[in-house]
């Protein structure tokens, strides 16, 4: 608020200057204090919305912590009391003493919730295995998108002599936004390339009133970076632990797609060489 009370003076200096005809000096004021104070109060939004990401993942880890902590209580109370009844010498059946021991827990305590980030991995990850076209393909990443709240997502493959990454899906892009997109050179200075060849998750973090951010995710396989997975992210959510953690396994997913046809590709023009 002090920030843009500055700029508030500057710019009723600049008008008084203008009005007063001193043009030089209206000039000096706007591209000298405005100018300054206007970035100082662009890097404040920034560093407040960045800090209210992290306060938001601090808080799912704490729920999470507060789970695990009423499950482990909930297993050392059932526990206690099978081993009370076993040396007092009653006998009784299991299911008998699992339902006494279950009334001796708290019902908030008997079941845990599923994150839902956790969940909707978990169904990603299942459906991928059962994937049996490119038009399945496409429904998941459509799925991923969305779950990502992605504007956008591109799978880029590495060319056969690892030189560049070619852009071979994409979803959420026009026809003529497609049919722009390049290869990118390995040694380019981009995201992608530095996911290609790094083999770490990349993060773009999105700008006040610019463009979107995203997350870079490198395709593993078992011989190395085989590709990337990038995706634009609306809001700021690049900067969630959660959404990095969902573009890192469906990045997972897509080098066990992606890397069969490449292998099966080498086989069969070593038969054919043969």
């Amino acid at each position: 608020m002090s920030t843009l009370a500055e700029f508030a003076n500057a710019d009723k200096r600049a008008r008084d200057y203008l009005r007063s005809g001193q043009l030089l000096m209206a000039g000096d004021v706007i591209f000298t204090e405005g100018d300054q104070t206007a970035a100082s109060a662009a890097r404040q939004v920034e560093t407040a919305r960045l800090a209210e990401h992290r306060a938001l993942d601090a808080s799912e880890a704490g729920v999470r912590k507060q789970e695990a902590i009423a499950l482990a209580g909930a297993g050392g109370v059932s526990a206690l009391i099978v081993l009370l009844l076993g040396v007092g010498g009653s006998v009784k059946p299991e299911s008998e003493s699992l339902s006494i021991a279950l009334k001796e827990v708290p019902q908030h305590q008997q079941s845990r919730a599923v994150s839902p980030v956790l969940k909707t991995a978990a169904q990603l990850c299942t459906d991928f295995a059962r994937m049996r076209d490119i038009h399945d393909l496409q429904q998941l990443l459509e799925r991923a998108s969305d779950v990502m709240d992605a504007a956008g997502l591109v799978v880029w493959l590495g060319s056969s002599n690892g030189a560049e990454l070619q852009p071979v899906l994409t979803h959420g892009y026009g026809d003529e936004t497609r049919a722009r997109l390049p290869n990118v050179a390995r040694t380019a200075n981009n995201a992608a390339a530095a996911a290609y060849r790094s083999g770490d998750v990349q993060i773009v973090l999105s700008r006040p009133g610019g463009a979107k951010g995203a997350i870079v995710a490198p395709i593993l396989g078992a011989q190395g970076c085989i590709g990337a997975l990038s995706a634009e992210i609306r809001g700021g959510g690049e900067a969630s632990e959660s959404v990095q953690a969902l573009a890192a396994i469906i990045a997972a997913q897509l080098a066990g797609v992606l890397a069969v046809p490449r292998a099966e590709s080498a086989d069969a023009r070593a038969a054919a060489s043969s």
